[in-house]
């Protein structure tokens, strides 16, 4: 999430980063781009660009469709000690025991509660294998909305 943050930081107004993983995990890609976008001003500051679901494909101009499913806005955090034995999910960061709160699970982990946040998420792009034969990709486009100044630190 740090990272994230920081990237966010570093463009302008109208600049944007993508943020990509080689995984499905909602606890490495929604969760992360939700949790970085909240830290810093939320919805006001940062959108989650839509892809297009064609591309313009060589000197042709020939299109090709891009398939994608959007992102999840809902997804479940495993208990730590999650085994065979041990099927333990939570749905929210209250049902999560005290003693592994914030220790091992924070509440940024879960699905964001702000609503403006929630509805940018299916605009992040999960290729699934099935769509180009290939493993498993997460991308989101973060664009910078508005300007805001963060402190400097030394």
């Amino acid at each position: 999430v740090r990272l994230l943050c920081r990237a966010l930081q570093l463009i302008r107004k109208g600049g944007r980063v993508v943020y990509s993983t080689c995984s499905l995990d909602p606890l490495e890609n929604e969760a992360v781009v939700a949790s970085a976008i909240a830290r810093l001003g939320g919805s006001n500051v940062y959108n989650i660009v839509r892809l297009p679901s064609d591309f313009s494909l060589g000197p042709r101009n020939t299109t090709a469709l891009f398939k994608f499913a959007p992102g999840a806005t809902n997804w479940v955090v495993p208990d730590p000690k999650f085994s065979y034995d041990n099927q333990t999910f939570y749905e929210r960061y209250d049902q999560v025991p005290g003693d592994l709160q914030k220790r091992l699970i924070s509440s940024t982990m879960f699905p964001p509660i702000d609503e403006s946040l929630q509805n940018m998420l299916p605009n992040c792009c999960r290729i699934l294998p099935q769509h180009l034969d290939s493993g498993g990709f997460f991308c989101a486009i973060i664009e910078r909305s508005n300007p805001i100044f963060y402190s400097i630190c030394c």
